[in-house]
């Protein structure tokens, strides 16, 4: 979906060279998890946006899986900082 969109699923290892090659320097990265208590509000959120794509078997799929008592969803956040030079 965030390909679809015009987004890059993939882009936090690439944030330092982004940095780097617009000119800053000291490029620091971090990157935390966030894991969501009832992964049913996230897959619901997802499935919505499935449903909208025409993808209801997904979305379908993915409002299943979050009945389950083995699911679980987290997802990286990646912080990217950097400095000007002087």
């Amino acid at each position: 979906m965030q390909q679809a969109n015009g987004g890059d699923p993939f882009v936090g290892h690439k944030l330092r060279d982004y940095l780097l090659d617009a000119g800053f320097e000291q490029c620091h990265l971090d990157v935390h998890y966030e894991r969501y208590a009832d992964p049913s509000r996230i897959a619901d959120y997802l499935a919505v946006q499935l449903d909208a794509a025409g993808q209801t078997a997904h979305a379908h799929r993915l409002r299943d899986w979050a009945t389950s008592a083995s699911a679980m969803f987290a997802q990286a956040w990646v912080t990217a900082i950097a400095s000007r030079p002087r």
